[in-house]
């Protein structure tokens, strides 16, 4: 009872404050002035001269469970805070990275492993990366401290590593415009760049629920890593700049990232996407016992093989499902060419 008159005393201050702000608007100071010269801004990491986030924008990062996210993040710390890193570098200056997902003990390992990137020594602490682990506080508590954080620190980059666990619900449109909008503001009133972390749903590759689609769309850039044959490859999947190249690493003996060729997955996706066209032809929608029964027909495999056929095909984006758990060619999907 207590932490829900907590929730509404929060959201009643909240509306109070938006009402305040609607009665003071003044729009004259955000018009923009063709005589004024703007500034591009200031890429904080970059491939080169692709930039992959600049000060006052946000970038996303998504991908499956244990797709190695973190330790893509680990290395963009590391490019931005020392050395180029990945192909990836930055010009320096101070990190806020928030962990709200794991215990403190697994985040000190991804200090430590950002340490070992930078080359720096665990006996000195660094005031130039400051890491928050987050995962005992409740949702509201973990947004209000992060928030602070950003507003004392004036960080130059901020990682959200799970800013899923910044939202009760992260299907609710109220709390993904909210959440996204506070960060939106605070990159732009801090002059920093803030790169946040979200995983993408279990039956494709968008990020999860309506803050995955609005904090895409609010990204100036979103890269997606997949995991193949135990190799993070790492591809743009939206950049307002130059594309990002896609690039891929492993996990070395020392349990690092290092760079190495993207594995051969080409072939394999043609293949998936011959046989799915193969035996969808003739209907638009399917029955996933149906699409089962269709691939054993024409493999001439039993029902495991055509199991994972339909899995590699969702994983590929070669077909879709809708919530009714009905399947379709994704070309389809795209188009909207669906009968519901």
């Amino acid at each position: 009872m207590e932490y829900d008159e907590e929730i509404s005393s929060i959201l009643a201050r909240a509306a109070s404050r938006q009402s305040e702000q609607t009665q003071e608007v003044d729009y004259h100071k955000y018009i923009v002035d063709i005589t004024s010269n703007f500034a591009e801004p200031e890429p904080i990491v970059s491939q080169g001269d692709r930039i992959l986030v600049s000060r006052g924008n946000l970038c996303t990062i998504t991908g499956k469970a244990k797709s190695y996210k973190t330790f893509l993040v680990s290395a963009i710390v590391a490019a931005f805070l020392e050395d180029e890193t990945l192909s990836l570098s930055g010009p320096g200056g101070k990190c806020l990275y928030v962990d709200t997902e794991q215990a403190a003990s697994h985040v000190n390992k991804v200090q430590r492993r950002i340490y070992r990137l930078c080359g720096w020594d665990f006996d000195s602490p660094s005031t130039n990366l400051i890491i928050l682990s987050l995962r005992e506080l409740n949702v509201q508590n973990r947004l209000k401290t992060t928030i602070a954080a950003i507003e004392d620190l004036h960080p130059d980059m901020v990682i959200i590593d799970g800013i899923r666990d910044l939202v009760n619900d992260f299907n609710s449109i109220e709390e993904s415009l909210r959440v996204v909008g506070i960060f939106m503001a605070l990159s732009t009133q801090q002059n920093c760049a803030i790169i946040t972390v979200l995983h993408q749903n279990k039956a494709d590759e968008n990020a999860r629920g309506h803050l995955g689609s609005e904090i895409c769309n609010k990204s100036e850039t979103v890269l997606q890593v997949k995991k193949q044959e135990n190799v993070a490859v790492i591809s743009p999947v939206y950049c307002r700049n130059r594309d990002i190249e896609e690039f891929s690493f492993r996990i070395d003996e020392t349990g690092l990232p290092v760079p190495c060729d993207c594995p051969k997955v080409e072939k394999k996706r043609q293949d998936v996407e011959d046989l799915m066209k193969k035996v969808m032809f003739g209907s638009s929608e399917w029955k996933k016992k149906d699409l089962i029964d269709s691939i054993m027909r024409a493999n001439k495999k039993g029902d495991k093989t055509a199991r994972r056929a339909i899995d590699s095909a969702l994983e590929m984006g070669i077909i879709k499902k809708n919530e009714a758990e009905i399947y379709y060619l994704a070309e389809l999907w795209e188009t909207g060419d669906l009968p519901y």
